[in-house]
């Protein structure tokens, strides 16, 4: 697209002689303000995915993708898995899942909370909570133990510590002989879970064979089976499905019904401030138009000798375009270069900085650092705008200086 002499010529022009070191300082500044630009889009949209990816785990890590169940329990449900399997080649695991609502309290404190009923020997393979459990581990809970592992949150709500006993109360009425009572139950908390969300405020385990007697259902069958799939973002088109197949005989829920609001909301906060951070990419390419102009106003004297040594408006509309698309390119790799290095040094600064002032400033998110998580796609994506910017910049200023008139303009000289 452009020959040789173009790309030369424009290259001694971003490099202008002492004379007319203003231009030069103006191509530094549009340099600067595009490599500035493009190094914050980079650190900033790394930022955010990192958060996102910590919501993934932690969140969609722990809530059922999909949930089975039946208000009558579920026999045979190792058959009923290996059946849903073999129907779906997505659908990673399966395990039992007993999910009941109820208060907890201890020390006049009361506080509401999802109760899970799981077992720990197939819960590893549908949950990432065992790589969060700060006290304690899944294999505590036993059938008919009655122990429990409460999320950190919940604890600290409650004011309660490993070893405390806790009273469960569910909303489900028995009768006795003073009249119609809630169920009760005591539990001994074993173990603490930590995931750094909103989980944490009201998350609790306990074993499923417990929870079914909580219920007055037969032991030997489960409430639920909760399915884990290769991609959760897949689930709700599974789950569709399921409500095809089973809707008549299972209830059928997945995470978009709970937790879909949160990450929608994550991604269109995303959208808008990759949106903002663009505009200052825009504005850095709208700089390196203001200095071509400038530039081609002082060059008309150079234009027009040019076109009287041959050089066609052709040649002369490329040798601005590649002046344009050399600054584009310059900054956009700096700009990418400098954001790679701010994302992969930024917990290190952080830790640093919090370490000087003594605070934390991620302790509302249970972290202590920044996660961060650089993706391809948006590297590509973010060099690509900022060179196509930057050259669609060059387009008015290069038309100007193909429209000198050498004999207008060597009159005067």
């Amino acid at each position: 697209m452009f020959k040789p002499a173009a790309l030369f010529i424009g290259g001694r022009y971003i490099a202008a002689k002492h004379h007319t070191h203003f231009f030069s300082f103006v191509s530094l500044i549009s340099l600067l303000g595009l490599m500035l630009g493009v190094a914050a889009l980079v650190l900033v949209l790394s930022i955010m995915n990192g958060f996102e990816r910590e919501l993934e785990v932690r969140i969609l890590g722990n809530i059922a993708h999909v949930l089975l169940e039946s208000e009558s329990g579920i026999d045979h449900w190792p058959q009923f898995a290996e059946q849903l399997k073999r129907a779906d080649p997505t659908l990673k695991a399966v395990a039992p899942l007993v999910a009941i609502e109820g208060l907890f309290s201890f020390s006049g404190r009361v506080s509401g909370a999802q109760i899970s009923g799981i077992d720990p020997h197939y819960e590893n393979q549908v949950s990432v909570a065992h790589h969060f459990i700060r006290v304690g581990q899944l294999s505590q809970l036993q059938a008919g133990r009655y122990r429990i592992i409460l999320g950190a949150g919940l604890a600290d709500n409650l004011g309660v510590h490993v070893g405390d006993s806790v009273v469960m109360v569910l909303p489900q009425l028995r009768l006795t002989p003073f009249g119609a009572l809630p169920r009760y139950k005591r539990f001994t908390v074993v173990g603490l879970v930590e995931l750094g969300a909103q989980l944490d405020q009201s998350m609790a385990l306990i074993h499923d064979v417990d929870a079914m007697r909580l219920l007055g259902l037969p032991v030997d069958r489960v409430k639920g089976v909760r399915l884990l799939y290769q991609n959760v973002f897949e689930a709700p088109k599974a789950a569709i499905q399921l409500r095809r197949q089973w809707g008549s005989h299972y209830q059928v829920s997945d995470w978009s019904q709970t937790q879909g609001q949160l990450f929608s909301a994550v991604k269109m906060e995303k959208i808008i401030v990759m949106l903002l951070l663009f505009l200052i990419v825009a504005v850095a390419g709208f700089n390196v138009v203001s200095g071509l102009v400038m530039l081609v106003i002082d060059k008309q004297s150079d234009i027009a000798i040019l076109r009287t040594l041959g050089f066609s408006a052709q040649q002369i509309k490329q040798i601005f375009m590649a002046q344009g698309l050399l600054l584009g390119i310059g900054g956009s790799c700096v700009g990418i270069v400098l954001g790679l290095i701010l994302t992969w040094a930024l917990t290190d600064i952080m830790a640093g900085l919090q370490q000087l002032f003594h605070v934390q400033w991620f302790a509302a998110y249970y972290l202590n650092y920044i996660p961060t998580e650089i993706k391809l796609s948006d590297i590509l994506g973010i060099l690509t705008t900022a060179i196509l910017l930057s050259f669609l910049g060059t387009l008015y200023p290069a038309n100007r200086a193909a429209q000198v008139q050498p004999a207008e303009v060597l009159r005067y000289e």
